[in-house]
């Protein structure tokens, strides 16, 4: 026989929820009143006003916390609890001004938002006050913790900020980064002007859109490009030239002259290539306005002549090598208005190169390169004496200034580097040689203004041109005294600078002031073939080797280069020209006799 007992055991709670229903009785049963009160207001003003309220889901059940290690608890008491109990600490942190400085930026970006009066309370602000109180402890002991940890968080975000501004400071001052940038620049430069580059070159030409591009067959110049940065604004481009074994590389001297206050005046070398037409390979800033500029072919040495008489020489390479003539005792007194790089021979076969000055203080001083610049005087250019008595009478109460004629321009034979050509401010041209010191070889007479440019021929090596400020271009037979014949400009300016057309024997270019002409010797000497008035002033010229282009500087430091159509000549074009010049030595005898 079995027999069953039952007894009731001891209950167990997974879950109780306590009572919503306040008693009467409870103590602050009138704060709940009111805050039910409030709470079925706010759901009325809701009726009709959804936008002005956004639904949000909240936590409404507040667990028990669980007790401390080591508190003695009942069964009944740990199954009602559920979490860990929230404790409480207090912290203390440095602040610095890096800090305060962010936490005023933060206020000023999102401002707490004013009452308008002390008595003017909403029903959401009610409905938050009860939220408020219940957590403000637990928002105080966060907020005091939240500031501790934000407090090493900016230390070390302030620190990976200065080392992330480092670094990349580091990586703009590298030179693979600069080098890395010019070869896109250049990339892109040749991708925009792709066109007007195959132009120059003679070759075909496409657009970027890769269509063919040309330009009219009209006689003339066509504008390819222009070289000009903000650097050499307002700057007067006094010479531009070519490296002699680089044709894409020309060295441009540029000037400002304030002859009031000379301390304003100022000089700039840019060094430009034909794979960038945007900006400059080379900068060299320098105190005095720049005259001339004349690349060295065996070194790397580019001369640069002053208008202070100084000379300085500076390696291309190592921008920051540089010799000048400061300190020198042959050091020019006036502007260099001529300088040249010749080869003579240094023993056997080995050659070096010299240059060679000529300046407004009469001299021509040749200089070498050993420990610096040492120099070596050519030629002292004396003043012409008046051959009248009366002029001499004249000149003889009148005191001198100097005995020396001031030189304007210089220029060596391409044939025979020995023998040079050397213009000066009375409109005289002298031939002298390297070897005679004391006297000139010929004197050419005939300009009545200062020389301003000679060059010679590029084929018949005894013919060269002048050009002047008396209006006129004169070509000269070096064996001759008098000119084979004068060219007068039609608008009445001086003529500033001249050059040969490498590709037509009878023609040569001519700027003045604003107007560039082509002459045609065969043709006539009272007009040129082509008249191109210019937007402002300009004083350089030169033909582009390899390329039947010019370069032509302004007064606003903008270096065009033109396309010339129309100007090129047969191939027996020498021969025709010599004919020319034969005939022209025997009417000036016919009329002689």
């Amino acid at each position: 026989m079995t027999s069953v007992k039952l007894v009731e055991t001891e209950t167990i709670f997974y879950f109780r929820h306590e009572g919503d229903v306040a008693n009467d009785e409870v103590e602050n049963i009138e704060l709940i009143g009111e805050v039910n009160h409030a709470y079925e207001k706010l759901l009325k003003s809701k009726e009709g006003n959804e936008d002005k309220f956004m639904e949000r889901g909240m936590q409404t059940f507040n667990p028990m916390m669980k007790p401390l290690p080591g508190v003695r608890a009942s069964t009944e008491i740990k199954q009602k609890i559920q979490t860990d109990k929230i404790t409480f600490a207090e912290a203390g942190s440095q602040v610095s001004d890096y800090l305060l400085e962010n936490i005023n930026e933060s206020s000023s970006e999102n401002p707490t938002p004013l009452l308008s009066s002390p008595d003017r309370i909403n029903e959401e602000d009610l409905t938050k006050s009860s939220g408020k109180v219940g957590s403000m402890m637990m928002s105080t002991a966060s907020a005091s913790m939240a500031s501790s940890k934000s407090a090493v968080i900016s230390t070390r975000n302030k620190a990976a900020k200065i080392e992330q501004e480092k670094n990349f400071k580091n990586i703009l001052s590298s030179s693979q980064f600069s080098n890395s940038l010019k070869l896109v620049e250049r990339v892109l430069s040749q991708n925009i002007h792709n066109a007007q580059v195959g132009t120059f070159r003679n070759s075909s030409a496409l657009d970027i859109m890769g269509e063919n591009w040309s330009l009219p067959n009209e006689v003339g110049f066509h504008t390819l490009w222009e070289y000009s940065c903000a650097e050499t604004s307002g700057l007067v481009v006094n010479h531009v030239t070519w490296h002699p074994t680089d044709p894409d590389l020309i060295a441009v001297a540029y000037g400002f002259l304030d002859e009031e206050d000379q301390s304003r005046s100022r000089g700039l070398v840019a060094c430009w290539t034909i794979a960038n037409l945007e900006h400059p390979t080379r900068l060299f800033s320098f105190n005095s306005p720049v005259c001339k500029v004349s690349f060295a072919e065996l070194q790397n040495y580019l001369a640069v002549g002053l208008y202070s008489g100084e000379i300085s020489v500076i390696n291309i390479k190592a921008k920051d090598s540089m010799l000048n003539t400061v300190d020198s005792q042959g050091k020019h007194m006036g502007p260099v208005w001529g300088l040249q790089w010749i080869k003579r021979e240094r023993g056997g076969d080995e050659k070096q190169e010299v240059l060679v000055s000529a300046a407004g203080d009469g001299r021509v001083v040749q200089w070498t390169i050993r420990k610096g610049l040492e120099f070596l005087d050519l030629m002292k250019v004396k003043r012409s004496q008046p051959k009248t008595r009366k002029t001499r009478e004249k000149k003889s109460s009148n005191t001198k200034i100097s005995h020396f004629s001031p030189n304007t321009a210089l220029a060596f034979s391409p044939k025979n580097d020995q023998t040079y050509l050397v213009g000066t401010e009375e409109g005289l041209i002298h031939r002298c040689s390297c070897a005679y010191n004391e006297q000139t070889l010929d004197t050419y007479k005939g300009h009545g203004g200062p020389i301003y440019s000679i060059e010679w021929h590029p084929t018949v090596d005894r013919l060269f041109a002048s050009a002047s400020e008396d209006w006129s271009i004169r070509i000269w037979d070096q064996k001759h005294e008098n000119p084979l014949a004068i060219l007068l400009t039609a608008g009445q300016r001086p003529v500033f600078d001249i050059c040969w057309s490498p590709y037509a024997q009878t023609k040569l270019l001519s700027v003045n002031d604003r107007t560039l002409e082509i002459w045609d010797y065969s043709k006539s000497i009272l007009d040129p073939i082509s008249s191109t008035t210019l937007n402002s002033p300009s004083k350089s010229i030169n033909f582009a080797p390899h390329s039947d282009s010019i370069f032509l500087g302004d007064s606003d430091g903008k270096v065009f280069v033109k396309k010339t159509v129309g100007i090129r000549s047969a191939e027996d074009a020498e021969k025709v020209f010599l004919e020319l010049v034969q005939n022209t030595f025997k009417s000036q005898k016919d009329v002689s006799k």
